[in-house]
């Protein structure tokens, strides 16, 4: 069913809010001010779900879209704004979190070097023939021909990737930022298989010493924001912090912390990215350091530290490692967030519960023109 309304406000994650016979009404790629015409996706008791099929009176700040698979591919939900607009509409939204969690903070944000091009890490779908990004709200693969976000050796690698004979599956590649390294894997009936021919492993290097990431494993997208979050974890360690780091990962922002602390214990879930994280301190000669794997979510024992370091999932920290955090003597906390509303939630019972004192809030915009964030929180008591 088609309606058409007036976009009234941005909301998080990003959507565009309207109205239709008293419903809230959300679509994404709109601005304020927008007049369209869209198709309900899904309506339930109190609010509908809608995709956008046409700008019938564009609002003041829409621009044309760069991109143009914009309006089908999934990858992006920002081009519609200029990136000065993208950047204070970021901003806005992560206060909104924040105040809307009852929490007073004014935070930083730091926008991306590159903007374009920036992108050095992805997963593309082949299906049926077609190589490339999901569909907006659908499973249907979108055939990219040109891709404003992703690096340019990812892009170039594409159509080799096609013409390989394989068909139903999603190929994860990564490119190293330091020498341009590509690393490929393949993941078939949700098995992953090795591709003969591609390194699954590539090294790289955020300013801190060079480390080694698999495409398989989880690395950050964008090297220039990481770096900039790297440098920022870096000022607030001091020489005698021993820090509790918990998913740790392969050890990206572990090369920072170590290096400037006394010591440092890493607890991730994945054997794989464990051996990683031992390889690559090893690597850069940092006998400081120790790494466990350990299922966070369920009984694991914190050790003594006064300072600990968390990258968690999008849903945030469980109860168990909140809890953990909350009881030890850790008198600082440094938080780092792929989701706002997860962080606020939990910097919410960090400071309720457990007497911990948020001092700042820096967002980072690790995906140009989507609506993501990231963000850096740094807590004391």
């Amino acid at each position: 069913m088609k309606i058409q309304l007036e976009i009234e406000k941005i909301v998080p994650p990003g959507d565009g809010l309207g109205y239709f016979n008293n419903k809230a009404v959300f679509v994404p790629c709109t601005t304020v001010g927008d007049v369209v015409e869209a198709i309900i996706v899904k309506e339930k008791k109190k609010h509908i779900l809608a995709s956008l099929k046409e700008v019938v009176s564009p609002g003041k700040d829409r621009i044309q879209a760069p991109c143009p698979h914009y309006r089908e591919c999934g990858g992006c939900s920002m081009m519609h704004l200029t990136y000065t607009n993208q950047v204070k509409l970021k901003l806005k939204l992560l206060t909104e979190v924040f105040t809307n969690h009852g929490l007073d903070i004014t935070p930083d944000f730091i926008h991306s070097p590159r903007t374009e091009h920036y992108r050095h890490r992805t997963t593309v779908k082949l299906k049926n023939g077609i190589i490339g990004f999901s569909a907006r709200q659908s499973h249907h693969v979108v055939p990219i021909d040109e891709c404003l976000i992703l690096s340019k050796g990812i892009k170039n690698q594409l159509i080799g990737l096609k013409n390989l004979g394989r068909n139903n599956c999603e190929f994860s590649l990564l490119e190293s930022s330091d020498n341009g390294e590509i690393a490929v894997c393949v993941t078939e009936k949700n098995r992953l298989v090795p591709l003969p021919g591609h390194s699954e492993r590539v090294a790289e290097n955020y300013g801190f010493g060079s480390i080694v990431l698999r495409s398989d494993g989880f690395a950050q997208a964008n090297p220039f924001i990481t770096s900039a979050i790297c440098r920022a974890l870096e000022k607030k360690v001091s020489a005698d912090d021993n820090i509790c780091e918990l998913y740790c990962g392969a050890g990206t922002f572990s090369l920072p912390l170590a290096i400037k602390a006394a010591t440092l214990e890493g607890f991730d879930l994945s054997k794989r990215s464990i051996r990683s994280a031992i390889e690559n301190a090893k690597q850069n000669n940092l006998a400081n350091t120790r790494f466990n794997v350990t299922n966070l979510e369920k009984g694991f024992k914190l050790p003594q530290c006064n300072t600990v370091m968390v990258d968690p999932p999008r849903k945030g920290l469980g109860s168990v490692p909140l809890k953990r955090i909350g009881t030890s003597r850790a008198s600082k906390l440094l938080y780092v967030s792929c989701n706002p509303a997860s962080l606020a939630r939990d910097a919410k019972s960090l400071m309720e519960t457990y007497r911990f004192n948020l001092l700042s809030v820096t967002g980072y915009d690790m995906y140009c023109h989507s609506h993501h964030t990231e963000a850096l929180a740094v807590f004391s008591r």
